[in-house]
């Protein structure tokens, strides 16, 4: 399990655009609020930019976001594709 802090999740998401190609798909998981929290399994400070912020993020990238689920355990999962 990786926590990553706001910049580099940003660092992550311009690899992973810049690594697609166009109609690749990328997804990934995050609360839609913006929120920090302590995660439970390790101590360590868990960061969500919130899905305000992935939007503007992945689309000055070049992705965007194609839908939304959440699953039963409340976790909230972005879907993206490569334009």
């Amino acid at each position: 399990m990786f926590l990553l802090p706001a910049d580099v999740q940003a660092m992550v998401i311009a690899k992973v655009a810049k690594t697609l190609k166009p109609g690749g798909r990328f997804l990934f998981t995050s609360p839609r609020e913006a929120l920090r929290w302590r995660d439970g399994m390790t101590d360590e400070e868990s960061v969500s930019l919130g899905a305000a912020v992935y939007e503007r993020l992945l689309s000055a990238r070049g992705l965007s976001i194609t839908g939304h689920a959440v699953d039963e355990g409340e976790n909230y999962y972005y879907f993206c594709v490569k334009q």
